[in-house]
């Protein structure tokens, strides 16, 4: 077994696995718990975490009775399933193998690397959830082939305003917008019938569903300020959608 690292070195590792961990989507209760494994895993005798959406503050006390704090400043991040998955095994090999410090920052550093999914696969993914769930909530054939058409529009906006690394919520704004005026132009030049089941293929991609489950887990599982957060954060950027289909009605002269 390699000896204990420095305790600073075992807090900015926990702490670098639990920023990722919250970048990528998971809920604090699950973050908190995984970094208290992790560090006990890593040498400390006695650990307190304590984790909201936007920060992380952990404390250690080391076989020697010393004590060391360290907190994590959470910026914006991207939802990645895919990632997090890979940072949840990475904490059960740390708990089963005792993985260093330096290992940790590698195990890290590749999973920041894992190439997104292909453009290709996306832009064949929009069209067709925009499709189904254009045919789900009641349109025509015609609509679901108008939702695939309009929903490009909202891809290509989510991808400038990812390049130009726009707010959140300026995003969403944004790519409603787009999708609102490609649907309604749509309807104009004969492809489509039903404005609203259109749009609705497109508001459901949209729609933050991750942020929404999180935040009533958060709750149920007593984080309360977290939860709250969360939820405040999807009901935010469900309003900036809604506004972005709303302006998009006005600058074209339709209704929703």
């Amino acid at each position: 077994m390699p000896a204990v690292s420095s305790p600073h070195r075992v807090l900015s590792s926990a702490l670098a696995l639990g920023e990722r961990m919250l970048v990528c989507g998971a809920e604090v209760g699950r973050v908190e718990n995984t970094l208290n494994l992790t560090l006990h895993a890593m040498g400390a005798v006695r650990t307190e975490v304590f984790s909201i959406t936007n920060n992380i503050i952990a404390t250690i006390e080391m076989p020697n009775g010393s004590t060391y704090t360290q907190s994590k400043r959470i910026r914006d991040g991207q939802y990645h399933l895919q990632k997090l998955e890979a940072l949840n095994q990475l904490s059960r090999d740390i708990c089963a193998g005792f993985l260093t410090p330096g290992d940790i920052d590698k195990r890290l550093a590749a999973i920041d690397d894992m190439a997104p999914w292909p453009v290709y696969i996306q832009l064949l993914i929009y069209p067709f959830i925009a499709c189904v769930l254009s045919l789900f909530f009641g349109g025509s054939f015609i609509d679901a082939a108008a939702a695939a058409i309009a929903s490009l529009a909202v891809f290509a906006l989510q991808q400038a305003c990812k390049e130009a690394r726009a707010y959140r919520f300026l995003t969403s704004l944004l790519s409603a917008l787009a999708g609102g005026v490609a649907a309604m132009l749509l309807v104009r030049c004969g492809i489509g019938e039903h404005i609203d089941k259109i749009c609705i293929g497109n508001v459901m991609l949209l729609i933050p569903g991750l942020a929404l489950t999180n935040g009533v887990r958060d709750l149920f599982s007593g984080d309360t300020v977290s939860g709250l957060m969360r939820l405040a954060d999807a009901l935010l950027t469900a309003l900036a959608v809604g506004f972005g289909f709303v302006f998009a009605a006005v600058l074209t002269g339709g209704a929703l």
